[in-house]
């Protein structure tokens, strides 16, 4: 199977881009809940990821896009998190992500695992409450029901 290094060709300030819409949908904004736009940009080293200081009253704090989800602290360009992202949607082994990103095999399945536990905490409680019961008798009656009919 052939790797394709996507990271190498792929738009950083796209990638940030993109991850700010998907992490941030009604906009980036301090932790504590202030607009960007009361922000001043606090360090540049990582661009196009740019870390900022709120100004609000009583403020300061000090945040970027990641602040407060799973890439928070990371090393990880956007570029390559968009990858890995792509990579894991598309059912990709983590080993092909790793060859394709160039990152260690067990920090990408690291980060795959955080992904699908966030995924898993994500969904709905099963199955809803109010659904199995409409008729006013559970599944288990209903089966057994089923199964003395055939019978008979």
């Amino acid at each position: 199977m052939m790797d394709f290094p996507m990271a190498r060709v792929i738009d950083e300030q796209a990638c940030y881009d993109w991850l700010v819409e998907l992490l941030h949908p009604d906009g980036l904004s301090c932790p504590r809940g202030h607009p960007v736009s009361m922000a001043g940009v606090h360090k540049r080293h990582r661009a196009p990821v740019l870390v900022y200081q709120c100004n609000g009253l009583d403020c300061r704090a000090v945040y970027c896009a990641f602040t407060g989800t799973m890439w928070q602290n990371t090393q990880w360009r956007p570029s390559e998190i968009v990858q890995l992202l792509a990579g894991v949607s598309q059912g990709k082994s983590s080993a092909q992500i790793a060859r394709e990103i160039g990152k260690k095999r067990d920090h990408v399945m690291n980060r795959r695992h955080q992904l699908q536990g966030n995924a898993f905490e994500a969904l709905p409680a099963f199955p809803p409450a109010r659904s199995r019961l409409r008729s006013g008798r559970g599944v288990p009656e209903r089966r057994r029901e089923r199964h003395a009919a055939r019978g008979s």
